[in-house]
This record gives structure tokens, C-alpha cells and sequence, in this order.
């Protein structure tokens, strides 16, 4: 694995020691400038593409959802979407969060849509287990998941940024069961994410409501 990743163009120094303090102790990094204006636009056209083709069946390979358009399994759809999972600055992050093994789960594409609350998650992690002797493990530091989101538009207050509880990941539970509240809205102590186009960043997340008509698409 690590000749892999040494292929791929990670290293010791692929993350500056901000990038790295803010993985260890916020539970998230943004990296900036991931990919080009061309980029994202050639990404955003190949999903709209995809949603046109894929209808009322599209993301029913992982799951639907009320006041969102969702993408699943785009690693298997096409060869552009490998560059969301082999991007060294990420591969960095995610070693950095789970150890020097880990694997590919998933790549998915979910668009915001304007509404009246519809697409408003609650706060949740992406990975939960059964296991007690699994939990112990994350109560160490040892964990066994990490999100990615690719922005492919501007995240605003208006078009359904991204929200997230900065240090979530040292409470070693899953969110739902500490706050058991149905759509958790945001105290001030969380942050929505407000970041322009072609950042990427690697934490418990959720969805807010598309109040505006403003796009907001996003991989991960």
C-alpha cells in the first residue's frame, strides 16, 4: 500500500502541518484548489447527464432522498470520477486519519434543491457498527471511515451548504445518539461549511435546505 501511495505522489510534506493540526484536532481539513473552473464544470455537466439519464431511478444503488437529487456508485459510471479518489493531497488526509491500510467505499454526487426544508439532514456520521469492542477502538483515536466532499459549486447560506460540529470526531459516538434531535438545527457551536468551488474537505456531516435557487452540487 505504501508503494501505492508513494506512486501516487504522497508524502510525508503532501500535507502542510496546518492541513495536518486541523485533521488531528477539528476532525476536518479544507483543501483548497483541488481541481480547475474546467474541471469542475466538465464534472457538474457529466452528473446533470447522468441525473437526465438515470431519472426517477437515480442513487437507488445506495439510497433516494426527499429535496435532493442523488448520484451513486460513480466509480463503476465513469473513468473522470477516479480523480476524486486517487488525488495525493487526499490519499494524504485519509492516511493520516486511518493508518497506512485502508480502501475506496463508495463515490456519490448529491445536488441540493431549492425547497422548504426538504434536504435538510440531520447530523450524522457515515459509518456506525454494533461492535462495542469497535467503539473502544474510536474512543482511542482509531477510527474506521472518512467522508470526502468535492465542491463543484460555491457552498453559501443559500443553496444548502454543508453543516458540521468541529471536534465531533473526539466524542467517539455516532451524533444521533448524543443528539437525538430529528433535523438538529444548528446551534452556534456548529459551522456551515461556506466555501467556494473546487475545494475538497475531509468529518460527522449533514445537508441543509436549498432556500434559494442557487445550485449546490457536491461529490464524496
Amino acid at each position: 500500500m505504501q508503494m501505492v501511495l508513494a506512486d501516487l505522489g504522497v508524502g510525508e510534506d503532501t500535507l502542510s502541518e496546518a492541513e495536518k493540526r486541523s485533521l488531528d484536532e477539528q476532525g476536518y481539513v479544507v483543501l483548497k484548489e483541488m481541481f480547475t473552473l474546467a474541471q469542475a464544470a466538465t464534472f457538474r455537466l457529466r452528473l446533470e447527464e447522468l441525473a437526465a439519464q438515470e431519472g426517477e431511478e437515480a442513487g437507488k444503488e445506495a439510497h433516494q432522498e426527499k429535496g435532493v437529487i442523488r448520484l451513486a456508485d460513480l466509480i463503476n459510471k465513469d473513468p473522470i470520477f477516479e480523480y476524486c479518489f486517487t488525488h495525493p493531497r487526499l490519499l494524504a488526509s485519509a492516511r493520516r486519519v486511518l493508518g497506512p491500510s485502508f480502501r475506496v467505499d463508495s463515490l456519490n454526487a448529491r445536488f441540493s434543491l431549492p425547497g422548504d426544508g426538504d434536504g435538510h439532514q440531520q447530523l450524522h456520521a457515515d459509518w456506525g457498527s454494533a461492535d462495542p469492542a469497535e467503539w473502544a477502538k474510536v474512543m482511542i483515536g482509531v477510527y474506521f471511515g472518512m467522508n470526502s466532499l468535492w465542491l463543484l459549486d460555491d457552498f453559501t447560506p443559500e443553496n444548502g451548504a454543508t453543516r458540521t460540529c468541529p471536534g465531533a470526531t473526539a466524542l467517539a459516538r455516532c451524533p444521533k445518539t448524543r443528539w437525538p434531535i430529528r433535523s438538529h438545527p444548528m446551534p452556534m457551536s456548529w459551522s456551515c461549511w461556506l466555501r467556494p468551488a473546487r475545494s475538497s474537505l475531509s468529518t460527522p456531516t449533514a445537508g441543509t435546505a436549498a432556500p434559494s435557487t442557487a445550485p449546490m452540487t457536491c461529490a464524496g
